[in-house]
């Protein structure tokens, strides 16, 4: 008989609260997904559709040490909305990450946002700095595989 805390011998209720706690993760993810793609679907042209969406901040989380005042003054929150034309970069004010109230920079959507890796992405191909996180790395990884040539891209039509 082994002893120790090896996975396999794990209760049963522990394996299956992580297997919840990673659903809910899911679910979570998918809702702010669904807010911030209605929320940016106001500044679409018509027959324009949304491929992927995912939202980032133009300062870098190491300021919150300097003080939480100071984050909050040089912090914006951005919306990025990659369509099957464009890729948007939306203004969501100081406080929420997925509500697109107006249009900072459009870029072709022939560039690549990508790759994402670490906690905090920084972005520059924006058209500012922008942060991402990682929960949205998968979202960047998608839109970039869309663009016709990138590797494991399917061809678009």
């Amino acid at each position: 008989m082994r002893l120790g805390f090896a996975r396999k011998n794990r209760p049963m209720s522990v394996r299956s609260s992580n297997f919840v706690l990673t659903q809910r993760r899911e679910t979570e993810m998918a809702n702010i997904r669904t807010k911030i793609e209605k929320n940016a679907s106001v500044h679409l042209q018509p027959g324009e559709t949304i491929q992927a969406v995912f939202s980032g901040q133009t300062a870098s989380q190491w300021l919150f040490l300097l003080g939480v005042i100071f984050f909050l003054i040089s912090n914006k929150y951005r919306t990025v909305a990659v369509t099957d034309r464009r890729i948007l970069v939306m203004d969501s004010g100081k406080w929420t990450t997925t509500k697109a109230k107006s249009i900072v920079h459009e870029i072709p959507r022939g560039t690549l946002i990508g790759p994402a890796s670490g906690l905090w992405y920084k972005s520059e191909s924006l058209g500012e700095r922008i942060m991402v996180h990682k929960r949205f790395h998968k979202d960047i990884l998608a839109a970039d595989q869309m663009i016709s040539g990138a590797p494991g891209a399917p061809p678009l039509s």
